[in-house]
C-alpha cells in the first residue's frame, strides 16, 4: 500500500499541469475561442457561402486560419481551397466580374466574403462604408456580410478605422508591385512573371487605383502612370478608359506603350474638384486577352496594361 502511494503521488505530480489547465474547461477552449466560436456559429447558420475576394488556387485561408470554420456543417458551399490544377481562365473572369459587381455597390446577400489582403480591405471600406455591411476582425481575418453593418465590435470598429488610402505627398513615386500588401492598388490587379515582379498588370475589364493625397500637394498636380508593357490580340489596340473619381478622364486605344510621351499616361488634376482628397482611378479595360490566346504561353489569365509605377507631381 506505502508503494502505491508513493506511485500515486508521483504520477500526480507529472499529470498535475495538464490537470491544472482543463480547470473549468480551460484546457478546451479559451475565452477569445469560445467567443469565435460563437460568432462563427451564428453567422454562418444564416450565411453558408464563403468566398475569399481572391479566387486562387493557393490560398492562405484554407491552411492557416479559416480551416476549422470551412469544415463547419453551416458551410455549404465556398471557393476557397487548394489545388494544383484549376482553370485559371475562368478564375481570371470570375475575379473581374466580382470587382465590377463590388464597383457598382452591388454586394451578394446571405454570404461571407473572406477579404485577401488589406489594399482589397480599403478599397471595399471606401465602396461600402456607409453601407449596411459588416467587417469584422475574426481569426487574424477580415470578412465582410451584408446586412451586418450593426453587429460590429467595438473593437471590429477601432480596427476598421486604421484602413484608410494610402496618403501620398507631393512628388510621389511608387514602383507598383502586387505582392506589395501595403500599397495603393486595390480590386483587379495581378503579377508579372514570376521571375520580373516589376509592375503589375491589370486583370479583366476593371483595375483600380485608390489614394489619399495630403495638404503638401499643391492646386494643380499632375498623375503621372508609367506603362511597362501591354498585350493584345495580333493587329488590333488596346481600348481603355481612365477614370477618375466616376469621370471619364482619357480614352486610349494604342499597339504599344512607345506611342505615349515616356511611355506613360499623364493626366492633369485640380484639387479642388476632389472630394476629401480621394483618388479612385478606374482602367477600364474593353478588350482584355490571354497569353494563351496568343500561344505565347500557358498564362490564361485576361490582361491589359503592365503598369510599372505611379508618380504624383506637383505643377
Amino acid at each position: 500500500l506505502y508503494i502505491l502511494v508513493i506511485m500515486f503521488f508521483i504520477q500526480f505530480v507529472d499529470m498535475y499541469p495538464g490537470l491544472k489547465g482543463y480547470f473549468n474547461s480551460n484546457g478546451f477552449l479559451s475565452a477569445k475561442k469560445i467567443a469565435d466560436y460563437s460568432f462563427w456559429k451564428e453567422i454562418t447558420e444564416k450565411n453558408s457561402l464563403l468566398r475569399t475576394t481572391y479566387l486562387n488556387n493557393e490560398t492562405q485561408f484554407f491552411t492557416l486560419h479559416l480551416r476549422e470554420v470551412l469544415l463547419s456543417k453551416n458551410i455549404k458551399s465556398t471557393d476557397i481551397s487548394t489545388h494544383g490544377r484549376y482553370n485559371r481562365k475562368q478564375a481570371s473572369i470570375n475575379r473581374s466580374n466580382l470587382y465590377k459587381s463590388f464597383d457598382q455597390k452591388q454586394f451578394p446577400k446571405n454570404m461571407i466574403f473572406a477579404i485577401d489582403s488589406h489594399n482589397h480591405l480599403r478599397n471595399l471600406k471606401y465602396i461600402f462604408e456607409k453601407e449596411n455591411i459588416g467587417f469584422f476582425f475574426r481569426n487574424n481575418v477580415w470578412i465582410a456580410i451584408s446586412g451586418y453593418k450593426n453587429q460590429m465590435s467595438e473593437n471590429d470598429k477601432k480596427q476598421f478605422e486604421k484602413y484608410n488610402p494610402i496618403t501620398l505627398k507631393k512628388n510621389t513615386k511608387i514602383n507598383l508591385n502586387f505582392y506589395n500588401t501595403n500599397s495603393i492598388h486595390g480590386f483587379g490587379w495581378t503579377h508579372n512573371n514570376l521571375l520580373n515582379n516589376k509592375g503589375m498588370w491589370t486583370e479583366g475589364n476593371l483595375s483600380i487605383l485608390l489614394f489619399k493625397i495630403n495638404e503638401s500637394v499643391s492646386e494643380n498636380f499632375t498623375i503621372k502612370i508609367k506603362l511597362k508593357s501591354l498585350i493584345t490580340k495580333n493587329n488590333e489596340l488596346i481600348n481603355f478608359d481612365v477614370n477618375i473619381n466616376n469621370s471619364i478622364m482619357q480614352k486610349f486605344n494604342l499597339k504599344n506603350v512607345n506611342e505615349l510621351k515616356e511611355d506613360s499616361i499623364f493626366i492633369k488634376m485640380n484639387k479642388n474638384a476632389i472630394k476629401d482628397d480621394i483618388v479612385y482611378i478606374k482602367f477600364i479595360i474593353n478588350n482584355p486577352v490571354t497569353k494563351l490566346e496568343l500561344l505565347q504561353s500557358p498564362d490564361a489569365r485576361k490582361l491589359g496594361i503592365l503598369v510599372e509605377n505611379f508618380e504624383l507631381i506637383n505643377n
